[in-house]
């Protein structure tokens, strides 16, 4: 009789101590930081597969501007190198460098961004850092690639073998 009466008081005192513990409730996430980032958004996305990329890249640098999330950032520098637009393109790759500066894809653009404006000193410099830091196949590319702009094609040669 004394083993049950321990059984059911053990079995009562989890129930109860169970029900009293505080539990944690998730971020609410139906709360907007911009109250026109859905409908921009929209608008966004239905300019950018109409192929009017630069209505899309617009609505893309307001949602960045008020809500800093990254997949807007993302978007407008993909534009930007669809519409080879090279001065938003280095504008947005400077300020995701210093937003987001270990994310490698930001690094890419970057590098994009002085191959196109053609300087490959600097390009070749970050696709070391970044091969050096990160040792995936599209970083190697990167780094065979800038080397290749250069016309240093042992350098080259040595990155693409690496991918």
């Amino acid at each position: 009789m004394y083993r049950y009466s321990i059984v059911i008081l053990v079995l009562l005192a989890s129930f109860f101590g169970g029900c009293s513990i505080k539990s944690v409730k998730p971020q609410d996430t139906s709360v907007k930081q911009y109250k026109y980032e859905d409908k921009y958004t929209l608008f966004a996305l239905m300019y950018n597969q109409e192929g009017q990329y630069e209505k899309a890249l617009k609505y893309y640098e307001i949602l960045y501007k008020n809500t800093k999330k990254k997949e807007y950032l993302k978007e407008i520098l993909m534009l930007s190198i669809r519409l080879q637009d090279y001065d938003t393109l280095g504008k947005y790759s400077k300020v995701a460098l210093k937003d987001f500066p270990n994310d490698d894809f930001f690094k890419r653009v970057q590098i994009q961004y002085y191959i196109f404006k053609k300087d490959f000193k600097e390009a070749s410099r970050l696709s070391i850092e970044l091969t050096n830091r990160y040792k995936t196949e599209k970083n190697y590319e990167f780094a065979g690639y800038a080397f290749l702009t250069m016309k240093k094609y042992s350098l080259a040669l040595k990155y693409f073998e690496r991918a």
